[in-house]
This record gives C-alpha cells, sequence and structure tokens, in this order.
C-alpha cells in the first residue's frame, strides 16, 4: 500500500513552492534574493531634514520666510503623504512588500506605479521638498539633489535589478513605459 502524500504536499505544491523560490518569492526567507540596500530608504529624507535643522543652527542661512512658501510647503506635504498611503496600499492589494530589503512577491504595476516605477521615493523627495519650504530652511533645500541621488544610487537600482530579475521581460516592459520618477 502506498501512503498519499499529505494534503497540500503534492508534487503541485512542491513545483509551486520551486517557482517561487526561482522567481525571488520564498516566504521562507524573505531577505532571499532581496535588493541589497545598505539603509532603509527613509533615512535619507530624514537625515536631510535633521542635519539641514542643525546646519541652520551652526551656519545659519538666510530663511525665506513668506506665507507662500509655507503654505506651498504644507500642501506639497500632504500630496507627499497622500501618494506614500496610496502606494503603500496599493502594495498591500497585491500582497507584496514595501521593504526594500526584502523579496518582492509581484511585480506592481497599477495605482501610482503607472505614473512613477517608484512612487514611494518620489514622495520622500516631496516630502523633503515640503520640509524645507514650510521651514524656509535652505540647507534643506540644498540637500535635495543629494537625498535623490542617494536614493537612486542605493535604494533603487538595486530595487530595480531585482525586479528584473524577478519579472524578466515583464520588468523591461514595464521600465520603459513607466519612468523612474515621473
Amino acid at each position: 500500500m502506498n501512503p498519499q502524500p499529505p494534503p497540500g504536499n503534492s508534487r503541485e505544491k512542491a513545483h509551486e513552492n520551486t517557482q517561487e523560490k526561482a522567481q525571488g518569492n520564498s516566504q521562507e526567507n524573505p531577505q532571499q534574493d532581496a535588493p541589497q540596500v545598505p539603509f532603509p530608504p527613509a533615512v535619507y529624507p530624514a537625515l536631510a531634514i535633521v542635519g539641514g535643522y542643525f546646519l541652520q543652527r551652526l551656519l545659519p542661512l538666510p530663511q525665506p520666510t513668506h506665507t507662500s512658501f509655507e503654505v506651498t510647503g504644507w500642501v506639497i506635504f500632504s500630496v507627499g503623504i497622500l501618494l506614500i498611503i496610496w502606494s503603500l496600499s496599493t502594495l498591500r492589494k497585491f500582497q507584496t512588500t514595501a521593504m526594500p530589503h526584502h523579496s518582492a512577491k509581484h511585480l506592481v504595476t497599477v495605482g501610482p506605479y503607472r505614473f512613477s516605477r517608484n512612487p514611494v521615493y518620489l514622495a520622500f523627495i516631496l516630502l523633503t521638498l515640503a520640509s524645507a519650504l514650510a521651514t524656509g530652511n535652505l540647507w534643506i533645500l540644498l540637500s535635495l539633489p543629494v537625498i535623490s541621488i542617494l536614493l537612486a544610487t542605493y535604494a533603487i537600482v538595486p530595487e530595480e535589478r531585482h525586479l528584473q530579475q524577478m519579472a524578466g521581460d515583464r520588468y523591461t516592459e514595464y521600465s520603459r513605459k513607466v519612468r523612474r520618477w515621473l
């Protein structure tokens, strides 16, 4: 008498697990085949904002204090927060991760991902800009190119390599249609 495999351990299930692992979708180890991101990307804009505050105290630059800067800053801040919420809720719908040091499960191309391949990082840039405008801190404003380069180099490029390996031609086609930032 041949014993039957327990439910859930059929050959099809084993084949699915093998395919998931080959695509970097192992649920056993979410860091397997994950992008090599040295720091959580939110660290870069946070350092720019905090660093700008301290630099302004140590080496003060003129601070534009016109009300329109402050209002514009708050509007941009609101857009940035809404973009993060929309982006994360879209990822959640597809049960994939927003954590850059974990392996993505799916290539998401809907919601804000129709307009930007990196809407969360775009929102980080918007929040940094908003902080500069709302506080009139030119040090934060001057940090924007540096933050953009750091995000592109240490977060976006590793994630793009990972997505290319995971989704192949689908990612290539997606990256042709949708820009990195906007």
